[in-house]
């Protein structure tokens, strides 16, 4: 049996991207692999009660990062070395998902102290923050702690291009990197007939005569909060539902059209894709946004920027994209939404394009295969370069 330690910033309650693909894609290892999975994160979301047996590891933290300024950054306030010496010590391998985390850099040096093999998964790059200072310290922090950890990994798995090409400029890599893309469960998240659909639009109080646009992430101005607030205000006829939360609650703008829902279920989720006319999500500085993933495997078709559109091979023949970039980003959006709106057989092209593309590219079949054969092999490499 491998025995696995994965760490992460938080558990997958904390409902965001990585923490939710880091749960899954221990769930699908331990059922399809003899696997055995140790799981270390903050306390500040308990641990969700998985389907399958992994064992969680809570480390007590505050998460007053988050809560002022909105960062996903929680901190240790305890520090139980023995505890983690003992689970570290007992793994064949270490999995961190995202480097930066002041958990995953801990566990990272416990393992490398100990001579375990480390791989990787890298999902974010560098992001434009609004502020300089934050920008400032994400770049130093990648061009430091990023380079260091990233250039002695055992191995690094980016899950997009676009994140490889980032850091490929400054790290030099102990064993070539990989892309592997976040898989999707196709048994939650598929495409749903009319009749299942104005179900769902009639338990959400949804017009069936309008059209619904849906928005999943957190409610921040990288997301593209800015943007949809105009576009909600222009477009009154179209019922705009959003999925998340954040500091730019859409709640606040007050208007009629908007309504808001918060910490959904993955059903839950896979529900609102499939009532949706339309997913939209003008965001920047991405990996590859697992959103945009799950709106395709319900065949919901899927309007994002221009950036986000590049970050998967084929993607952008897929997707309807605009640039998000520009003082008349909101314009462009505007001009779009109306050509969709004047003329549906545009955006009902795209339907099944989205679906086949998502069988074809995002299945966990292919991803926990992937990994396992990359876990397989970061062990049996460190175990030549120590001799044994």
């Amino acid at each position: 049996m491998l025995k696995i330690v994965l760490s992460t910033n938080y558990y997958s309650n904390h409902f965001t991207g990585v923490d939710i693909i880091a749960g899954r894609l221990a769930e699908f290892l331990v059922l399809h692999h003899d696997v055995k999975i140790d799981w270390v994160s903050s306390d500040c979301f308990p641990p969700s009660k998985n389907r399958v047996s992994v064992s969680c590891f809570p480390v007590k933290s505050t998460n007053f990062i988050e809560r002022k300024f909105f960062i996903h950054y929680p901190l240790w306030k305890s520090f139980p070395w023995r505890e983690l010496l003992e689970i570290i010590r007992s793994a064949d391998v270490v999995h961190l998902h995202d480097y930066a985390y002041f958990g995953n850099i801990v566990i990272f040096l416990i393992a490398k102290m100990n001579k375990k093999p480390v791989v990787i998964s890298q999902h974010s790059r560098f992001v434009a923050y609004p502020s300089i200072f934050v920008c400032a310290l994400l770049y130093s922090l990648n061009h430091t702690v990023g380079k260091f950890m990233l250039s002695a990994a055992d191995q690094v798995i980016f899950i997009s291009q676009a994140v490889q090409e980032h850091f490929s400029k400054f790290v030099r890599f102990r064993s070539l990197p990989v892309i592997i893309p976040n898989g999707v469960d196709g048994k939650v998240f598929f495409p749903a007939d009319e009749a299942a659909k104005q179900r769902t639009r009639e338990k959400l109080s949804l017009n069936p005569e309008q059209k619904m646009f849906f928005f999943a992430g957190r409610f921040i101005e990288k997301k593209g909060l800015l943007i949809l607030r105009d576009l909600a205000a222009r477009f009154k006829s179209v019922q705009w539902v959003f999925a998340g939360w954040g500091p730019l609650d859409p709640l606040q703008w007050k208007l009629p059209n908007v309504k808001v829902f918060k910490y959904l279920s993955a059903a839950e989720m896979a529900e609102f894709y499939q009532a949706a006319d339309l997913f939209i999500l003008p965001s920047r500085g991405e990996g590859l946004p697992l959103v945009i993933q799950e709106a395709m495997s319900c065949g919901t078709p899927v309007m994002t920027s221009t950036e986000n559109a590049s970050l998967a091979q084929g993607l952008q023949e897929v997707v309807l994209k605009e640039t998000v970039e520009g003082e008349d980003a909101a314009e462009q959006w505007a001009l779009q939404i109306e050509k969709i709106l004047s003329t549906p057989q545009t955006v009902l092209n795209f339907k099944k394009k989205a679906y086949d593309f998502s069988v074809s590219h995002w299945t966990w079949k292919q991803c926990t295969e992937s990994y396992a054969k990359i876990f397989t092999e970061s062990i049996s490499k460190e175990k030549v370069r120590n001799g044994r």
